[in-house]
């Protein structure tokens, strides 16, 4: 587990980037650092491998301070995954991909086989792309590579930093699934940092919303959209966006029945047990309605609340 406490971060400007920050990131979950631009989110994920020095506060790793450790040992052990990429150039895929590891003087068999094992890994065949150079590779390419590189010494830790936003919407989509396919496989513990609420429901455990360098909430995909905390993380989430998030499913109100609750909330609307997710989205958003109660064969089979649906929907996106 990483434990930030109490961190405040203040440059040489006067510029007060983090104001107390208490959050903790939970071993084997991938959790998301989302916010306004300026809002400190690389600041909070570049003191984790002492980038950047905090002002006050201090960061634990398994109950250890990082502000105690050797530098150098401490970034080793730590995956890194930023936006540029940061390949070298004159290096080849598996040159840039066995940087960390011909550090830590592993043998080259050992290396060998372990980026043979990352390509394939991240969907690259090795004697495709080896012996190539990064310029031969597509934006996408490289930014598997990048993952790889992060994932070679099997840290315990990465993280990312905006890793697919200057990719192309396909290209972009097609990463966040297989990084959510590699974390259901390797569990690592994840720490990522976005822009776009869109990429942090769909990829993220738990999400943490900054705000002027200070936490405004942190939970579950489904607990923030269903229980916005603040005026600020209602607006950030947007109407819109809980709306396209139900849409998004072509399942009846039958199919939810395992989420179904025995009694009625406030405003109730009887409704078929094959209504589609179009109309059950005008209720509960457009029209206001709390739950529906839901018939079949003429008979009331149990009420499905906006907030489990949310709830439903979340749950098999993160499975």
């Amino acid at each position: 587990m990483i434990e930030i406490k109490q961190l405040s971060k203040s440059f040489n400007d006067g510029t007060e980037a983090l104001k107390h920050i208490d959050v903790h990131f939970n071993e084997g979950e991938l959790t998301c650092i989302i916010g306004p631009s300026g809002c400190g989110k690389t600041t909070l994920l570049k003191h984790i491998n002492r980038l950047i020095a905090p002002t006050n506060g201090d960061i634990e790793i398994s109950g250890s301070s990082i502000l105690n450790q050797d530098i150098v040992e401490l970034r080793r052990s730590i995956g890194y995954v930023i936006q540029q990429i940061g390949l070298f150039p004159h290096m080849t895929i598996a040159e840039n991909i066995s940087v960390v590891p011909r550090l830590l003087n592993w043998s080259k068999q050992k290396i060998n086989d372990r980026v043979d094992e990352m390509l394939e890994m991240v969907n690259l065949e090795p004697e495709v792309f080896r012996n190539r150079y990064p310029l031969e590779l597509s934006g996408g390419q490289q930014q598997r590579v990048g993952v790889a590189r992060a994932l070679v010494g099997d840290p315990d830790i990465i993280l990312m930093d905006e890793p697919f936003s200057a990719l192309d919407p396909i290209s972009r989509e097609q990463l966040q699934d297989q990084l959510k396919s590699l974390h259901k496989q390797l569990k690592k513990t994840i720490v990522f940092v976005t822009h776009d609420m869109d990429e942090a429901l769909k990829i993220a455990d738990r999400i943490v919303i900054l705000r002027q360098g200070e936490v405004e909430q942190i939970g579950r995909p489904d607990e923030i959209l269903q229980n916005p905390e603040t005026d600020f993380v209602k607006s950030f989430i947007g109407e819109e966006r809980m709306t396209r998030f139900m849409r998004q499913s072509h399942k009846t109100a039958k199919y939810f029945e395992d989420w179904f609750v025995m009694e009625s909330h406030g405003q109730v609307k009887e409704v078929n047990a094959d209504t589609g997710m179009d109309e059950l989205t005008t209720l509960f958003v457009d029209q206001g309605y709390d739950s529906v109660e839901v018939i079949e064969n003429d008979r009331s089979i149990g009420y499905l609340t906006k907030n489990t649906l949310l709830k439903a929907l979340a749950t098999e996106r993160s499975e």
